[in-house]
């Protein structure tokens, strides 16, 4: 057996060590480009946006989270604030952030997760109300939308749709949603952007 000395045998684990790390660099931003839900890419644009004073904010939870809407929209200047996991309640906290980016138009989408966590649909509505009020005070449009059916839960969620009374009410069906029972199939995105485009191309300017 030859023996290696010390010095050469420190500097090819240093080196095997190093094509490992690249290599596995590589391999995981060949998985995040492939992974259609990777939700850190939204978040990076709502964060890049909101410094670049965006004409539109789409406001919500993982609804909207999930989508790239300058993409889908074709309006450059639609900024993504939505987070996974948030309420109303998250909403009203958030609001400051949201006024400050000082958008033209903001439209809504909350509610999904106040449902899945037993809020009832009067606090729901009392905060998109108070939300609702906070940005018309700053003369910023605000569009409050339906929220989409979430399976084995639809009466709850037709009765917050009925509270929160929206000017925006994507046509979902069960069809649209995931096999979580929550989330949107891209068939349920399209149907949102072609809702929401009389008011994008309004504002998108």
């Amino acid at each position: 057996m030859v023996k290696m000395p010390i010095g050469l045998l420190s500097l090819a684990l240093c080196a095997a060590f190093v094509v490992g790390a690249v290599a596995g660099v590589g391999l995981f931003r060949c998985w995040q480009k492939s992974h259609q839900r990777d939700a850190t890419i939204p978040r990076q644009e709502m964060m890049a946006l909101s410094r670049m004073s965006p004409t539109i904010i789409m406001l919500g939870d993982s609804h909207t989270e999930f989508a790239t809407w300058p993409e889908l929209t074709g309006c450059p200047g639609v900024a993504n604030f939505g987070i996974a996991g948030n309420t109303s309640t998250d909403i009203v906290a958030r609001l400051p952030s949201v006024i400050a980016a000082r958008p033209r138009a903001v439209l809504l989408m909350i509610g999904t997760n106040d449902v899945l966590r037993g809020i009832s649909p009067a606090d729901t509505a009392s905060n998109v109300a108070q939300i609702a009020q906070r940005l018309a005070a700053e003369n910023i449009h605000v569009a409050i939308q339906a929220i989409p059916p979430i399976l084995g839960q639809e009466s709850r969620v037709a009765g917050l749709n009925a509270r929160l009374k929206p000017a925006i009410e994507p046509p979902f069906t069960a069809g649209d949603i995931a096999h979580d029972n929550i989330h949107l199939r891209a068939t349920g995105y399209a149907k949102w952007r072609d809702a929401v485009a009389p008011l994008i191309a309004a504002h998108c300017h």
